[in-house]
């Protein structure tokens, strides 16, 4: 940087020619002089200060750097909050006057009475202060989520805004979906300066319910939401629907800050039959800074449809999420506050049980396992990220090893690999009942705090299936999250009776080939997540 060049060239001339000269000797040299070498600009010294929080120059407090506080006087006065405050703590000012520092270096401090507000540094985190015309302090804040009075810290949601796109076709589960959006906006502050929402729905068209700028309050939303008549049905087209959300949010622009977030919601099965238009459209959306996101809700979903066009980069699947908790919200809520802001933690720390049916009526072990090591091999493993166990089931459910195993990842997809078909029969129900009295104890590593997931494979005939569906429902209510991975070779009428009796049909991921193992991703995207208060 300019200034550590400067600063050098400053030391090396106070050593070579000033090395004899008393500090007060030097004071009165540098004030008779009207520039030394490497004194800097006001400009200069002011590049160091656009920051989050309020400097502190070096010159300013040190006395060995007096020499340059001398020539950078109104720098250091406006620039040292701390040293003002601590001699000012004892002087007070009248009649509305404010208390500086009139000599503001290090050598020989002193404070005065001024007719400026600006003097006491009210404006915060590189905000800039103006003196009103009635002698008030007035704050120019920087681009962010500031509060504008005096520049604090906004960490409230917002300023963003939000187009949710609703599926209203056939296959829609169109009042759960506009619950999740009544939900959603419950939890957020929506104003013209904070969440600004729209609407649209769609089927084999896409209609324009109310645009950003027509319900400008939390409860004249919710009001407008419950007054929205849905007329579906029809096959599931959304790229129209996403184009009508470009042009919501581009006539809506207009006085809104450049760096504020812009979101699409789609809140629907992902079975849309205009895949590669969808694709194309949502593109050209992220190119413009616009960030898709998706709610899956329905009695299935189609994770590869939503990952394709929630993501530029399917690597980052961070956008898809289930309509059945709060993930998706959460991940807004963060991205729309500044990143100081500490009401959303990013959580990592989360324990995964890998739980596979090596009966002899199991088929094809071996594609089994190698999609569990597609899943381990994107996971972000640590002790304070995420550890993995793993459980096999076949007459009875036993540890095949535990979280607090050590393995690297290559390990543990060795382990994996290892696994061989035994016993007549397997219980899918006792298993997963048995996840939930065992399957994250503290005895095998689990930590208490951390999220659970469960990763079970159904790749024969379940005989117990409505024992299953009561075992996930209670896995459910214990705050433990089930992903059963389904293959060519699951029976198709169990699927079906999986379906009707599961309460989150998100969390079943059909996986026929190797083509299809990108919808896996949602699974470690489920391994980090925010934590909001």
């Amino acid at each position: 940087m300019a200034m550590v060049t400067d600063l050098g060239k400053i030391l090396m001339f106070i050593s070579l020619n000033l090395s004899n000269v008393k500090c007060h000797q030097m004071h009165q040299m540098l004030k008779n002089s009207d520039k030394i070498p490497g004194e800097i600009s006001y400009s200069e010294a002011s590049s160091f200060l656009h920051v989050s929080k309020r400097s502190v120059i070096d010159f300013c407090v040190d006395i060995s750097q007096e020499y340059i506080c001398e020539n950078n006087k109104e720098v250091c006065q406006n620039n040292n909050e701390g040293v003002r405050e601590i001699y000012c703590a004892n002087r007070n000012c009248s009649n509305g006057l404010t208390c500086y520092l009139s000599v503001p270096c290090p050598g020989h401090y002193e404070t005065g009475c001024i007719a400026d507000p600006c003097k006491s540094f009210p404006c915060e985190n590189g905000g800039s202060c103006s003196k009103t015309l009635d002698s008030k302090a007035n704050c120019t804040c920087l681009p962010g989520y500031y509060e504008p009075e005096y520049c604090n810290l906004d960490c409230f949601p917002g300023p963003a805004d939000i187009v949710f796109i609703v599926d209203v076709s056939e296959s829609a589960f169109v009042n759960k979906s506009m619950e999740y959006v009544k939900h959603f906006t419950q939890n957020m502050p929506i104003g013209p300066d904070d969440i600004r929402v729209g609407l649209i729905t769609f089927s084999w068209t896409a209609k324009i319910e109310f645009g950003l700028e027509d319900y400008l309050g939390n409860t004249t939303l919710q009001e407008g939401l419950d007054n929205v008549t849905i007329e579906g049905g029809g096959p599931t087209l959304l790229a129209d629907a996403l184009k009508l959300a470009e042009t919501v949010m581009s006539q809506a622009s207009i006085g809104r800050p450049s760096w504020m977030q812009r979101y699409v919601i789609v809140v629907s099965d992902g079975m849309f039959t205009d895949r590669y238009p969808a694709m194309a459209q949502a593109f050209k959306m992220q190119v413009q800074g616009i960030r898709i996101m998706a709610a899956g809700v329905g009695s299935t979903v189609s994770h590869n449809n939503f990952l394709n066009i929630c993501n530029r980069q399917v690597s980052d699947p961070t956008g898809v999420h289930s309509a059945d908790n709060d993930d998706l919200l959460n991940t807004v809520r963060k991205g729309t506050t500044h990143p100081e802001c500490k009401n959303c933690m990013h959580r990592t720390d989360s324990d995964v049980v890998f739980l596979l049916d090596n009966s002899y009526s199991t088929k094809s072990i071996g594609y089994i396992t190698e999609i569990m090591r597609y899943i381990v091999s994107n996971l972000q493993l640590g002790q304070n990220n995420t550890q993995v166990a793993m459980f096999i089931h076949n007459t009875n459910t036993i540890i095949k090893f535990p979280f607090d195993n050590g393995f690297s990842k290559d390990s543990l997809k060795s382990a994996m690999s290892k696994v061989s078909l035994e016993g007549d029969n397997s219980s899918l129900s006792s298993a997963l009942q048995y996840m939930h009295l065992n399957g994250f104890s503290t005895s095998i590593g689990a930590r208490q705090n951390s999220r659970k997931i469960v990763i079970a494979n159904i790749n024969s005939v379940i005989t117990d299936i409505d024992a299953v569906a009561t075992e996930l429902r209670l896995l459910l209510s214990e705050e433990i999250r089930v992903f059963l991975v389904m293959t060519e070779y699951t029976p198709s009428a169990d699927v079906r009776t999986l379906i009707k009796s599961l309460t989150q049909p998100f969390y079943l991921l059909y996986v026929p080939t190797s083509e299809y193992f990108v919808s896996l991703r949602v699974i470690d995207k489920d391994t980090i997540y925010y934590e909001c208060t």
